[in-house]
This record gives C-alpha cells, sequence and structure tokens, in this order.
C-alpha cells in the first residue's frame, strides 16, 4: 500500500508541478508578446502582395479576369502615417489581345487605430503605362490611385494585409480593373 500512495502521491506533484509550469509559462509568454512594440516611428518597410484585377468596364474583347501584383517600400512618418512607394504589375489575357499594365506610384498611408486588426486607406499620384499585345499599342498616363485595406499585426513588425483600390486616370486606357490583393509586410 504505501508504494502505492507513493506513486499516487508522485503522480499529484507531477500534475500539480505541469499545471504550475503551463500557468506561470502562460503569464510569462503573454508578457514576452505584450514587450514587442509596434514597428517604432522613423523605420522602414517592405512587403509583396499577389491577386485579381476585375475589369471595370465591360472590354470588347472577351478578357478574363486577370492576375498580378505589388511590390512596396515605405517609410513610417508617425505611429499611424506612412509614405509607400507601390510598384503594382498585372496583366489581362483574352483573345486575341493581351494587355499589360504597369502602375508606380508614391502614396500617402493612414492607418486607422492601434488593434490587432486594422483598417487604413491610401491615396497618390504616380505613372500607369499600358501595353498590348500582339499589336504592341502603349499608353501612358498619370494615375491617382485611393483605396482601402485591413492589416494584421502579427507582431515583431509583421503584418498581412487584404487591400482594393480604385484609379483615377486622367487618359483613358484600354483596360481598367480594380486589384483585390493579399500579402505580407516587413517592418525593419
Amino acid at each position: 500500500m504505501s508504494r502505492e500512495r507513493g506513486r499516487g502521491r508522485t503522480v499529484r506533484w507531477f500534475v500539480v508541478g505541469i499545471a504550475l509550469a503551463q500557468v506561470v509559462g502562460d503569464r510569462t509568454a503573454r508578457a514576452t508578446e505584450d514587450e514587442h512594440p509596434p514597428p517604432s516611428v522613423g523605420s522602414w518597410y517592405a512587403g509583396i502582395a499577389t491577386g485579381w484585377y476585375f475589369p471595370v468596364e465591360r472590354l470588347s474583347s472577351p478578357y478574363s479576369v486577370g492576375g498580378g501584383g505589388d511590390l512596396l517600400l515605405g517609410y513610417r512618418l508617425s505611429s499611424n502615417l506612412s509614405l509607400r512607394l507601390e510598384v503594382d504589375m498585372s496583366l489581362v489575357a483574352g483573345d486575341p489581345h493581351d494587355t499589360w499594365n504597369l502602375r508606380v506610384t508614391p502614396e500617402i498611408k493612414w492607418d486607422l487605430g492601434s488593434w490587432t486588426l486594422q483598417p487604413f486607406v491610401f491615396g497618390g499620384v504616380g505613372l500607369a503605362y499600358q501595353v498590348t499585345y500582339p499589336c504592341q499599342v502603349s499608353t501612358a498616363t498619370v494615375v491617382f490611385p485611393v483605396g482601402v485595406g485591413i492589416q494584421w499585426n502579427l507582431g515583431s513588425g509583421t503584418r498581412l494585409f487584404v487591400q482594393a483600390s480604385y484609379e483615377i486616370l486622367l487618359k483613358h486606357l484600354s483596360v481598367q480593373s480594380v486589384p483585390l490583393l493579399g500579402g505580407f509586410e516587413i517592418h525593419f
């Protein structure tokens, strides 16, 4: 019997030890997570995104929905305001034409609130360039992108985001689309 009591005490102390380790370890882990500061003011960040490009108007050619991506480089001016350079390239393919779009725009991005899941808005001015193949007709114009998005702050300067934008053009392009993109940013 004394052997069974000894095993029972050992098992109880083992369970109590595991429970204490979980409680203390969990508090320590939470304290460490809370200590991760948000991305600092005056820091740089880079990002990448990809997604779908939905045509704005009915096209004369049977274009399908296109795809493309973004490269971002930004600098935080304050806790909620940053400047970023967005380079966006997309392809809208169809028969008999394919249209490549390139947009390069400096933008202002404003983060709304300071939650883990945080909405943002952005706008800017830049250059849009478009070329259609096989006839190789190209067009360039000034573009004013305006957009909205939502980002998820993962801590350690990393964010996931989804954004959509609309482009106000000074000159009509043969294909104009609304990009819906998802990606991530890394602050350094």
